[in-house]
């Protein structure tokens, strides 16, 4: 009980514009899992006072040649960038733009959505890209991988109901996904248990865990709120196949 006393007094110390994490963090039925979210909690926190990307995702545009690249951030930045490189090919930019998201929870915690489409790429390449703006920061060297021509077979991982607890399938995706034979991701729900947990902060977590397996294949899926079906921002609407 004193170490969990200790944990709560440091993020109200900390991150005293947060007042509800110590309540996730006390809320947590085992010490373990408090521990973890709140580890959790301190990364987002502290991507939270810059500019620096995160939860970095790729999907498919429903265009031949074409994916969207969105990712977040918490302060607004003057551009929203993508810089790739794709095998034969010289190095690329392309221009996106941002929305602003207000979360409608007690905290209403300001996040940018920035998107940018890349056009003409290669099917089964793999390119390597940054996001992100000069002045705000860059997001870590990343990379995804194009699908496969329309007539050829499309390897996919199709699963749902994946949060942080209990998600012991999760190295096993990301392990596949790394190894280059996986085209497509479709998570078919639930996410993060949930997205908008604790005005929206598990969902930071969640995407920014996820990252790895979002920004290297096209991660598809719907988000159900109360019966509604919600498009992205925070994951990228499901749309038709097509390479």
């Amino acid at each position: 009980m004193e170490l969990e006393t200790r944990l709560v007094a440091t993020a109200r110390e900390a991150f005293p514009f947060r007042t509800r994490i110590a309540r996730l963090v006390t809320d947590m039925p085992r010490f373990v899992t408090r521990l973890f979210l709140f580890c959790g909690v301190c990364c987002v926190a502290f991507a939270q006072q810059g500019s620096v990307p995160t939860a970095v995702r790729v999907a498919l545009s429903g265009k031949p040649g074409e994916l969207v690249v969105s990712w977040t951030t918490f302060n607004k930045t003057a551009t929203s960038i993508v810089q790739y490189t794709c095998p034969g090919s010289a190095p690329q930019t392309v221009t996106g733009n941002a929305i602003v998201f207000v979360d409608p929870n007690p905290l209403q915690i300001v996040r940018f959505i920035h998107t940018a489409v890349i056009v003409n790429l290669p099917p089964n390449a793999a390119c390597d890209y940054v996001v992100g703006d000069a002045d705000g920061g860059w997001s870590p060297s990343l990379s995804f991988k194009t699908p496969v021509n329309g007539d050829e077979v499309l390897n996919m991982i199709v699963y749902g109901d994946l949060g942080l607890v209990n998600s012991v399938s999760m190295g096993l995706i990301q392990q596949e996904v790394q190894s280059g034979a996986v085209d497509i991701v479709l998570h078919t729900g639930d996410y993060a248990y949930d997205l908008h947990t604790d005005d929206g902060m598990l969902g930071d977590i969640w995407l920014h865990v996820m990252q790895p397996i979002t920004s290297a294949v096209p991660y598809m899926g719907r988000f159900r709120v109360d019966g509604l079906i919600i498009p992205a921002p925070v994951v990228i609407t499901i749309c038709k196949p097509v390479w």
